[in-house]
């Protein structure tokens, strides 16, 4: 019985390593351009004016957006693999995590938009829908690749640049109209002092001397 168990263990073992993916779509490294084509899908001059273009953005508004086009899924899922690509690649400003990617893998037809936290209230899912049904799917079928491309980059980034206020410095409590307030101060203590001491020279009793008091509430609130 025991010469039995031990071909029928090996066989179980071997089904199951059968079935469990060998060579699953690796991640590639960071990309070094705002448009990676691993396919070919535009020309190079259409490429280069659509990395310039992501690039230019970029520096205006300090949000990263690339787009990246895959040859094929190999049999991946599309949203476990674009969620790996975006956390190894860790696209935008890391403390504002505002990175955007627009993945296109063309053996499947398929395209999808990965968004960081920074950038979700702007770019919803709703949008990144629309974008990709009215913008890039009517010209990919066209076989007007860049063109999809392109209409679907010009729709992100007025997008980002319409609804994405500027970040300002952060700054101090203590920097907040504070030399106003001690010269505010300064004078109302003066006025007090000379109130008195007006009262202590004429003999007259501090009547209405009191109304004062209030003012020095005023300025702090």
């Amino acid at each position: 019985m025991r010469s039995l168990t031990r071909p029928l263990l090996a066989a179980i073992a071997a089904s199951l390593f059968l079935a469990i993916p060998i060579g699953a779509l690796e991640v590639p490294p960071p990309p070094t351009q705002w448009y990676t084509d691993q396919a070919g899908l535009l020309r190079a001059p259409e490429a280069a004016a659509l990395n310039e273009k992501l690039r230019a953005f970029e520096q205006q508004s300090g949000a990263q957006f690339i787009i990246y086009v895959f040859r094929s899924l190999e049999g991946e899922s599309v949203e476990d693999f674009t969620i790996r690509c975006a956390e190894r690649w860790k696209v935008g400003n890391a403390k504002y995590d505002n990175g955007l990617i627009l993945f296109v893998f063309v053996e499947e037809r398929k395209v999808r938009i990965e968004v960081g936290y920074g950038l979700e209230g702007t770019i919803t899912d709703a949008f990144s829908s629309r974008v990709i049904r009215e913008q890039i799917a009517p010209r990919f079928r066209q076989g007007d690749y860049a063109g999809g491309l392109n209409a679907a980059a010009d729709a992100i980034i007025a997008r980002i640049t319409s609804k994405e206020a500027p970040v300002e410095p952060v700054r101090g409590r203590e920097g907040l109209a504070k030399p106003g307030c001690q010269q505010i101060l300064f004078l109302l203590i003066v006025i007090a002092i000379l109130v008195f001491v007006a009262s202590a020279v004429t003999g007259s009793r501090p009547g209405c001397g009191g109304c004062i008091w209030p003012m020095f509430f005023w300025p702090g609130g």
